[in-house]
């Protein structure tokens, strides 16, 4: 029924799986419960509504502390390239490629705002209802819920970015300067020097 996308939820009280890779995206949001998520070589605690955002090279693996209601979202790349009869946000490809390349992704919790937090936890518990569902044009009311999602996940990383990039305090040039370029690199504008 859905090609390119594995949705499920569940609750544990301890990770089954070692440290891993994986050969597709993925979402993982975290309904209720704590404990410590290892990414990438950052060991970083995880609580309710904490939301993650994994790419194929990410090295991830959870531990358990209190029981924990995990929501799952996996997909691969032509799902995200649109589905049939359905309108994409003004500036989709950028959007996904800014957040799939964003450098914080790799380091946890992709959101900032509580009240995003929240939402998004509803949008998961969205997508699920649908999924499982057989009930007509399912499939695009997950699809449309998920780029919901996709917009949540990049307004966070906007805000982070413009807190980030323009912080005088962080001396990393080099990095700042790539961070501004990666932001941009869809306005032409922004990156030509004007005499």
């Amino acid at each position: 029924q859905y090609e390119h996308v594995l949705i499920d939820d569940f609750e544990m009280e301890e990770w089954p799986h070692p440290r891993h890779t994986h050969n597709h995206y993925e979402i993982v949001c975290i309904g209720k419960g704590s404990g410590t998520h290892f990414l990438n070589g950052v060991t970083a605690p995880y609580k309710s509504e904490d939301l993650f955002l994994l790419g194929p090279d990410d090295e991830h693996e959870f531990s358990v502390q209190t029981k924990t209601h995990f929501m799952y979202f996996k997909f691969t790349m032509p799902y995200i390239k649109g589905h049939p009869g359905m309108a994409l946000p003004e500036n989709w490809n950028k959007m996904i490629d800014q957040l799939l390349y964003y450098p914080e992704r790799k380091k946890g919790n992709i959101l900032t705002d509580q009240d995003d937090r929240n939402l998004a936890v509803r949008i998961m518990k969205a997508i699920m209802t649908e999924y499982k569902s057989d009930r007509p044009m399912s499939q695009l009311m997950v699809y449309q819920l998920f780029s919901s999602l996709v917009v949540l996940m990049k307004r966070n990383t906007a805000a982070y970015e413009q807190r980030e990039l323009y912080d005088p305090s962080n001396s990393d040039l080099a990095e700042e300067f790539l961070k501004y370029v990666e932001h941009h690199i869809y306005d032409p504008e922004q990156l030509t020097l004007k005499a």
